[in-house]
């Protein structure tokens, strides 16, 4: 999958359906065009000054608390307003995930945060997509992998969409008394 994602990044060719599914079969996933343009297309939330505790309010109403009990599926786009430079993440809790880029307590991998610790939070705009759900695919992950094979999409290292619940989890195994 890393291998066709450089592939199609380098070629400097539109993205086929064709292409990005051989990518996500790693993840078991297959989806139809028709379904990709729907997610393309859903409406984006958009934050400016993310430094301020207005915004934090404001994406807080919008998309929830941190442990609420539901939690809104989506991705979410980082751009670097002085550069336009941009980082495409996925999550199935967003309010979780976002808040820990907000609160400087998600991983220090990759470009982002050291962009983000260099230049300050006011310096982006974010984005976020909610995603319906879907019983076949979970389709953050679908939405972040067309990102990732943009180039545009700088500041994220690796190319292909991570699905903790796909061929890299580890067993859990639970037993009862």
């Amino acid at each position: 999958a890393h291998e066709l994602a450089k592939a199609q990044i380098n070629s400097g060719k539109q993205l086929t359906i064709k292409v990005l599914n051989e990518i996500l079969a790693y993840s078991n996933i297959l989806v139809s065009e028709e379904t990709l343009n729907s997610l393309i297309n859903m409406p984006r939330i958009v934050f400016n000054d993310l430094q301020t505790k207005e915004t934090r309010s404001l994406i807080e109403d919008k998309l929830g608390l941190p442990h609420s009990k539901t939690q809104l599926r989506g991705v979410y786009i980082f751009t670097c307003l002085n550069s336009n430079q941009k980082y495409v993440g996925s999550s199935s809790q967003l309010a979780l995930r976002l808040r820990g880029y907000f609160n400087k307590t998600h991983k220090d991998t990759g470009k982002l945060i050291p962009l983000i610790e260099k230049k300050g939070l006011a310096c982006f705009r974010l984005e976020v997509i909610c995603l319906p759900y879907y019983s076949e695919f979970k389709p953050e992950i679908v939405l972040e992998q067309y990102f990732l094979l943009d180039p545009a999409f700088s500041l994220n290292t690796i190319k292909v969409s991570n699905n903790p619940s796909g061929s890299t989890a580890k067993p859990l195994y639970l037993y009862n008394r």
